[in-house]
C-alpha cells in the first residue's frame, strides 16, 4: 500500500472484510436453525501477529515478484444447536461493529481529501 495510506486504511479494510464474512456465517446460522443436526459455525477473528503479512523482498531481478494476500480471520464450528437469541445479538453486535469501522474508514478518507486541497 501507498506510504500515504498509513496501516489504518488496511487495517480497516480487514476488519470489514472480516465482519462482512461474520454476517454472511451469522445469517447461514439462523437460517439452518431448523435443520437437523445442523452445528453453528463462527468466524474468528485472527491475532494481528498470526495475520501478520511478511513482506518479501526481490533478491534477484529474474525472480518472481511475490505477493501475500491472507484473509485475517478463520471459519471454526461451535458445539451445540443454533441458539437464536445468541445469532441475533450476534448479528446487532456485527451490524454496529460494521459500521462503525465503515465511518472511521469515511473519516481517514476525509482526512486525506482535506489534506490533498489544502497543499493545492
Amino acid at each position: 500500500m501507498n506510504k500515504i495510506f498509513d496501516r489504518t486504511i488496511g487495517r480497516l479494510e480487514s476488519f470489514i472484510a472480516y465482519r462482512s464474512k461474520r454476517q454472511e456465517v451469522i445469517v447461514s446460522n439462523v437460517s439452518n436453525i431448523d435443520t437437523p443436526g445442523y452445528t453453528p459455525a463462527e468466524v474468528k477473528f485472527v491475532d494481528e501477529i498470526k495475520a501478520a503479512k511478511v513482506r518479501m523482498m526481490r533478491t534477484n531481478e529474474h525472480h518472481l515478484q511475490g505477493k501475500n494476500e491472507g484473509k485475517n480471520y478463520s471459519l471454526e464450528r461451535e458445539e451445540g444447536p443454533v441458539s437464536l437469541e445468541k445469532s441475533m445479538a450476534n448479528l446487532a453486535e456485527n451490524h454496529l461493529m460494521h459500521n462503525a469501522a465503515i465511518e472511521m474508514l469515511a473519516r481517514k478518507f476525509k482526512s486525506l481529501q482535506t489534506v490533498l486541497k489544502e497543499t493545492r
